[in-house]
């Protein structure tokens, strides 16, 4: 059991735990507000459907406030300072959305730390650039892919252990 991935296992004994109710005589095994289609395989099917969409709006949320906080962090060339000044409003968001508060804030943060380094405005960057005798765009070229793939890798890790 500890070389499969606890998710699967979570999804594949929450999908028994479902059969066993329905064969032991459970009418209804979907959530508030989803309404049943007549047959019990389809309300499976809806009831996976039901819980993937709202995993979804969770991630989604999630990658539009990375982004913003991405942007602002290349304007300003601060991370620390844009996730000070806006880290609690992060934190009402994923308790409004009753999410855990370390999904949200983490690829928050860590987008922060991450775009700084394509900030041409950045202290550290200028001092680089200063000290090998380049302008800072063309360190800022250097470091974009680099930067938005170590996010992507980073948001996608973030994404998988806390979903």
């Amino acid at each position: 059991m500890k070389r499969y991935p606890i998710h699967m296992l979570l999804l594949i004994a929450g999908l028994s735990i479902i059969v066993i109710a329905i064969l032991c005589g459970a009418q209804n095994i979907l959530p508030k507000g989803v309404k049943s289609t007549g047959f019990i395989g389809f309300d499976i099917v809806e009831l996976i459907h039901a819980i993937t969409k709202k995993q979804l709006i969770g991630v989604g949320l999630i990658l539009m406030a990375s982004g913003g906080f991405a942007i602002v962090t290349v304007l300003t060339g601060s991370g620390v300072g844009v996730f000070s000044a806006f880290g609690s409003i992060s934190a009402d968001i994923a308790h409004q959305m009753n999410g855990e508060l370390a999904a949200m804030l983490v690829p928050i943060q860590l987008a922060s730390g991450v775009f700084r380094t394509m900030s041409p405005v950045a202290g550290c960057l200028i001092a680089a650039a200063l000290i090998a005798g380049v302008s800072p765009m063309s360190i800022v070229r250097r470091t974009a892919i680099p930067a938005v793939v170590t996010f992507g890798a980073i948001f996608a890790m973030n994404m998988f252990m806390n979903f």
